[in-house]
């Protein structure tokens, strides 16, 4: 079975409008990254939710395509508030850690 790599750069922009926006868009792409971890390394955590309808996405993928894509975040910078959600992405995918908190200090204030 072949192997591809998804790499992607993310910028998320600032302004605190955006920054909600930005920080949905870093959730995706945190919840894609946990499931491509999971469909290459199955003794992690069990995917749920979204990240469930991902992992689906991959195993597809690799069962139609004979392809085994694991998708890799290389680039992640911002500015102002974007610059806040590209760093809590960054230590997310790097720690499993969640991004719940930011969503919650994003929609309290």
């Amino acid at each position: 079975m072949r192997q591809k790599e998804l790499r992607i750069a993310l910028v998320c922009y600032g302004g605190i409008s955006l920054a909600v926006y930005m920080h949905g868009v870093t959730k995706e792409l945190w919840r894609a990254t946990r499931a491509s971890r999971a469909f290459h390394c199955p003794e992690g955590p069990n995917p749920q939710g979204v990240e469930a309808v991902y992992l689906r996405l991959f195993e597809e993928i690799a069962l139609t395509r004979d392809l085994r894509l694991r998708l890799l975040p290389d680039i992640i910078s911002g500015a102002s508030a974007g610059g806040i959600n590209g760093v809590f992405l960054a230590q997310a995918i790097a720690t499993w850690q969640s991004l719940e908190p930011l969503t919650a200090m994003w929609l309290e204030r």
